[in-house]
């Protein structure tokens, strides 16, 4: 992290605080010396529990200067979303593969994916890659929202993609296309105990995962 900050005050990279996809986290590489020794990880999540879970989050209490009407429900925030073709300025509405690619959107830049829904196992798989010891999963859960141990989680159990209408979901399924065909979510969320895409996958592999959705897309007119 001091090296994130000194880098940041050396104008090499962008603060460490906020959100950033992997070509703002890699900005001047060679500079700063970390071509060849950097691994590079993301956390993936179901994009419709996603939605639900950011939507929640600005309509909350804690983000309510951020302009979102508290009192609209997720089915009428998707049809005002849909009637300004999802023209949002909030990064956390933003699809989630965008955020790996490399700079002329042909390749994915990130070789490790955790996936929410199966968070423990991508905490010692991660913790795996870098040579260290076990951490506590439910300190991590809890501190950062994530998992099924967290109170984030529990505060986003009563609304479900399944209680959603069905023009809501299917709304949510068309923006989100590319998402749910790379990352391999079927349409409603998956189970803890299922397996996350990330433990048999590298940047290389959902490269080519990348582009054959994209054809996959592209034939279904999406």
């Amino acid at each position: 992290m001091n090296d994130a900050r000194n880098d940041h005050e050396a104008g090499l990279r962008f603060p460490v605080r906020g959100h950033h996809p992997i070509v703002e986290m890699m900005s001047f590489a060679e500079t700063r010396g970390i071509v060849d020794f950097t691994t590079a990880a993301t956390s993936i999540r179901h994009p419709c529990s996603r939605f639900i879970s950011a939507f929640r989050y600005f309509t909350s209490d804690m983000c309510n200067g951020f302009g979102l009407n508290t009192d609209q429900s997720v089915d009428e925030y998707v049809q005002y979303l849909e009637e300004k073709q999802w023209s949002t300025s909030y990064v956390h509405f933003r699809p989630q593969y965008t955020w790996i690619l490399n700079a002329n959107e042909t390749a994915v830049d990130v070789d490790n994916f955790l996936c929410n829904e199966q968070w423990d196992e991508g905490i010692h798989r991660i913790e795996s890659v870098l040579g260290i010891e076990e951490t506590d999963t439910r300190r991590l859960c809890n501190h950062r929202g994530l998992g099924s141990s967290s109170n984030h989680y529990k505060q986003n159990q009563h609304e479900k993609c399944k209680d959603l209408k069905p023009e809501t979901r299917e709304a949510i399924q068309r923006y989100y296309a590319l998402d749910y065909c790379l990352f391999g979510y079927d349409l409603l969320p998956p189970n803890e105990d299922e397996v996350c895409i990330g433990t048999d996958t590298n940047a290389e592999s959902m490269t080519k995962r990348f582009h054959k959705c994209q054809e996959k897309l592209k034939m279904r007119g999406l």
